[in-house]
């Protein structure tokens, strides 16, 4: 079987190249017969229950993707101007250095998105060399109906863990982050 793109399997291809990574970790993440230190061997489980948690998490976002019919990170670029300003306008530059993307893949993600209509490009009046992009009203509705099935799809994860124990989780978490630096 040819799964390669341009021989009409690109989208067979692109799923299981999803669920793959997401596999492996999982089955790397309960893998208890590691012999050695077993200190290592709790600090591979957890590295590999992250990696686990990290593929799951692209993948929802990938199927959240498709099924809007827009690139991933037209609904991170949504999400994070809808989230992080009360008038959905951010500048240009801070959208791209919150995703963590080049300047031409921000220009290029713009680029569709102003085409779709999801947002628009607005001289910064504060330094006319800058630009701000904005929501546009389509932007907002698929923000806010992107936030609604978000919402649905975490509320187990707030019944799940009590407030101790997700702060006990965020402080790990951020301790392996400030390690990982």
């Amino acid at each position: 079987m040819d799964i390669r793109p341009g021989k009409g399997r690109k989208s067979a291809a692109r799923k299981s190249a999803a669920t793959v990574p997401g596999r492996f970790y999982t089955v790397l993440a309960r893998a208890t017969a590691v012999e050695g230190d077993p200190k290592q061997q709790s600090r591979r489980q957890g590295m590999a229950l992250l990696q686990s948690i990290s593929s799951r998490l692209q993948k929802i976002a990938a199927d959240q993707a498709a099924a809007t019919g827009y690139h991933v990170t037209d609904l991170f670029v949504l999400g994070l101007i809808y989230r992080t300003t009360e008038d959905h306008v951010a500048r240009v530059a801070d959208v791209q250095h919150g995703l963590g993307i080049t300047a031409g893949g921000m220009t290029r993600r713009l680029d569709s998105m102003v085409a779709s209509g999801l947002v628009e490009r607005v001289q910064d009046p504060e330094d006319r060399r800058a630009w701000r992009v904005q929501l546009t009203e389509a932007g907002i509705v698929l923000a806010e109906q992107l936030y609604a099935s978000a919402e649905t799809r975490n509320a187990r994860l707030h019944s799940e863990f009590t407030q101790k124990e997700w702060t006990t989780l965020i402080g790990l978490l951020q301790r392996l982050d400030g390690i990982l630096e």
